[in-house]
């Protein structure tokens, strides 16, 4: 693989973009606005040049509001928002677009693969490779099949992964994979305990980074993460997973309020806004 296209430029758009550049790839990013001004093109680079030391190399990358660019990208990565809805109808964008080589993959952290390429005729070419945020510090990447995946693809998925010096682990059909349904098990938990026990967050968090050394608490994480994101992903699990529990309420209260963590400065923790 050669050319990779990125589509969405939020956090996980951004990163996947400048790692992919750091390795030597050329990145065609399709932005969510449908016409690019010269201004708005410019606030893109400069967001990308933030986790890109030197600056990014302009010869290796085209930022654009066309999905025609994206037609010979030998695979095509989902950084957009995690909903199903806007996942469908951004694949079926892809599959008129895009030559019948590309790979089609999501970053998806919840959503089953059969269920967003399904209006599509790709099932077989379409994966989810996850990777994690820091992309550059985080080791594992999550090679997530869907029920008919070709063993080439996934094949081609995993010889990427390990091209970038990352470790792939491959699955078939499992909603949020390994890491994600874990972990928002335990931050849905941390969330029910926060609500039921009288426990402060700084005795929850605590607790988890003190008794298995974690780098940071469930809920600090949560903050890291956006409690809006993390909001979803569970109504998402309790929808698709046997015995998942619902979004414990204060992660629905907090978001009312406005504080959905880092990004707006407030959460869990307080934080200066980024």
């Amino acid at each position: 693989m050669k050319t990779i296209g990125i589509i969405g430029t939020g956090i996980m758009g951004t990163q996947l973009t400048c790692f992919f550049l750091s390795r030597g790839f050329k990145v065609i990013v399709k932005t969510h606005t449908e016409n690019n001004t010269e201004e708005q093109i410019k606030k893109i680079g400069a967001r990308i040049n933030k986790y890109y030391p030197g600056g990014i190399p302009l010869n290796n990358i085209v930022i654009t509001s066309d999905f025609k660019k994206l037609r010979d990208v030998d695979l095509v990565i989902d950084c957009i928002i995690e909903n199903l809805t806007a996942k469908q109808e951004l694949f079926q964008i892809l599959e008129k677009t895009c030559s019948r080589k590309t790979i089609f993959a999501s970053n998806t952290s919840s959503i089953s693969i059969n269920k967003i390429a399904l209006p599509t005729d790709r099932l077989k070419q379409t994966v989810v490779i996850h990777f994690f945020n820091p992309v550059e510090k985080m080791h594992l990447v999550e090679i997530n099949a869907g029920a008919i995946t070709t063993v080439e693809t996934i094949d081609k998925a995993v010889e990427l992964v390990k091209s970038l010096g990352k470790t792939p682990i491959v699955m078939r059909n499992i909603p949020g994979g390994i890491v994600n349904r874990l972990l928002f098990a335990s931050i849905n938990e941390a969330g029910y305990m926060l609500e039921e026990t009288g426990l402060t967050i700084k005795n929850i968090d605590a607790a988890m980074k003190l008794g298995l050394n974690h780098p940071m608490g469930l809920l600090e994480l949560a903050d890291f993460i956006g409690l809006d994101t993390v909001y979803n992903i569970l109504t998402t699990f309790n929808s698709t997973i046997a015995g998942f529990k619902p979004p414990a309420r204060i992660f629905e209260q907090m978001i009312e309020q406005g504080k959905l963590g880092r990004k707006t400065g407030s959460g869990f923790y307080e934080y200066k806004k980024e």
